[in-house]
């Protein structure tokens, strides 16, 4: 899979303030057009940024959750009556 995003390592990035913009916006609750109108980046390059958020937020879980999660003191629950 690696092989067919090759093209995109040539591809212009987004400077830092705009994805903050841009990820700040869909945050808020905000459509993915109206994020596009408000910040003026194209709808591929906004779904590509979410794209790209979402693999470092499961890289990050994976890493942190599934690791830890025998730490994790979580009480258990009563059925309820």
């Amino acid at each position: 899979m690696h092989e067919l995003l090759k093209h995109n390592q040539l591809m212009n990035k987004l400077i830092s303030q705009k994805q903050t913009q841009v990820v700040s916006c869909v945050v808020e609750g905000n459509s993915l057009r109206s994020t596009v109108r408000m910040t003026d980046v194209s709808m591929m390059t906004v779904l590509k940024l979410l794209h790209d958020i979402g693999g470092a937020c499961r890289r990050y879980q994976d890493a942190h959750f599934r690791t830890n999660f025998e730490k994790i003191d979580i009480p258990r629950l009563r059925p309820v009556t």
